[in-house]
């Protein structure tokens, strides 16, 4: 008999470098290597296997503050494609900064619900162009250890 599992979480532990990252159903913020996952159904079923990443997956990384209310706001682990989080329990501590192209930091975060409206500290609009990220969480489902991540995101009009 078949029977079809809904999968609620999958923990994906780099072999080599021992990184780990619990990404839910989608994956995003891997690097190639060789991963263990381990995924876990919302049945509570768990099984654990390898893979093979290739090729970066990264964070969505663009942002159009037009005004036409799509891709208007960015978060490291939101696609908004999808309208899903990617890293739906990582708030057990969490921070993100966000830095202009001389590094100066231009918006900062703590609260994980939180997206980047492309405004700076001061509620100013920041100009088109390349920002740099950095987010640092510790999952509640974790080991307790800091996890970085970075990336850019190109602003546009």
């Amino acid at each position: 008999t078949r029977t079809d599992f809904v999968l609620q979480d999958a923990q994906w532990t780099n072999t080599g470098s021992g990184a780990s990252a619990g990404i839910g159903a989608q994956v995003v913020g891997l690097y190639p290597g060789v991963y263990e996952v381990t995924a876990t159904t919302t049945e509570g079923c768990t099984n654990t296997d390898q893979a093979e990443v290739l090729t970066e997956i990264a964070p969505y990384n663009g942002i159009s503050l037009n005004g036409d209310g799509k891709n208007d706001l960015f978060h490291p682990f939101y696609n908004p494609i999808v309208g899903q989080t990617y890293i739906d329990y990582a708030h057990a501590s969490y921070n993100i900064r966000i830095y202009d192209r001389w590094g100066l930091l231009v918006y900062e975060s703590n609260d994980y619900g939180t997206q980047w409206n492309g405004k700076n500290q001061h509620g100013k609009e920041c100009h088109e162009g390349t920002y740099f990220w950095i987010a640092k969480y510790v999952s509640r489902c974790g080991n307790g250890e800091e996890t970085s991540l970075s990336g850019f995101v190109q602003l546009s009009r």
